[in-house]
């Protein structure tokens, strides 16, 4: 019974082990918090303030007062900042082996990303407006929404492909686009010099975040890990004993006369070409019995 018990602790591991890692794909973190920031759950219309450390699940919404800001952390090194007066979902974040999937909402305001490249897989990143959707991989860029629900695109890093009205823009870095409410894409311009100052500012706070180690554990994990540390270096100490050899079994030198005298009688009457059917009762009426004695 001890042998299915050992098979599933592993199993069980396992399971728990990936269990942490889809809860941490489909999460960010306030990694800091300016002003007035509050979020509000997939489906409800209450809001709750918003401070460090907290996590966001896909399907909340996040927003910002006129005088805050936000800058979200990805478990795998993405991060966004939110600016004042922003209005931003959650709408979907996933991984699967080496790719990764975000997908956000910016119904107002502006939203500062930066997404992070992924070796050997792919990371889509899609920040959608109401008038517009960019499409990143390993880049950084502003996503802002102005008067009347104009959006502009800014590229710091990288490419973004904006797509509206079906038609699709390809914008390369210290470049940018407008695009208005029912139109395509605009012309593609380059980046002001002021705005280029504040795009910088916004650099360092997001590459900041993304590059911010893991929090530290608590004292209470820390000394959950330094029991299962203990139990591991018993086990071992366990295995590393050797282990006592059984004696070999004494065969009794009656048995051993006994089994050569029956098997000598049997060769000679075998020899003598005695009837099989006296053969037969001599094995059943003698040599048997005096087998079972000598064995017992």
């Amino acid at each position: 019974m001890k042998k299915p018990v050992l098979i599933l602790i592993p199993m069980l591991a396992a399971v728990l082990a990936l269990c942490a890692v889809a809860r941490a794909a489909g999460e960010v973190e306030a990694f800091s918090v300016k002003g007035s920031v509050e979020f509000a759950k997939k489906g409800s219309s209450s809001w709750m303030p918003l401070a460090k450390g907290v996590l966001v699940p896909q399907g909340h919404t996040v927003r910002t007062g006129a005088d805050g800001s936000v800058t979200l952390r990805w478990h795998d090194g993405n991060a966004a900042k939110l600016g004042p007066s922003t209005l931003f979902t959650v709408d979907s974040l996933s991984k699967s082996g080496n790719s990764e999937t975000s997908k956000l909402d910016l119904a107002q305001g502006s939203a500062y990303v930066k997404a992070k490249k992924v070796a050997g897989g792919q990371n889509t990143f899609e920040v959608k407006t109401p008038t517009a959707i960019a499409g990143v991989r390993g880049t950084e860029f502003l996503s802002e929404i102005g008067d009347a629900g104009k959006a502009t695109f800014a590229v710091t890093d990288g490419q973004v492909s904006v797509e509206a009205q079906g038609v699709t823009v390809i914008i390369d870095t210290n470049y940018m686009i407008s695009v208005d409410p029912g139109q395509p894409p605009g012309e593609i311009f380059s980046i002001p010099d002021d705005l280029k100052t504040r795009l910088d500012e916004d650099s360092q706070e997001v590459k900041q975040a993304a590059a911010a180690p893991a929090p530290e554990k608590k004292e209470e994990e820390k000394k959950e890990e330094k029991k299962e540390e203990k139990k591991e270096e018993k086990k071992e100490e366990k295995k590393e004993e050797p282990k006592a050899e059984k004696p070999a079994a004494e065969t009794k030198p009656e048995a051993t006369d006994a089994a050569e005298a029956i098997d000598t009688a049997v060769e000679v009457l075998t020899g003598e070409l005695i009837e099989q059917d006296v053969l037969n009762l001599i094995l059943d009426d003698v040599v048997t019995p005096v087998l079972n004695c000598c064995t017992q």
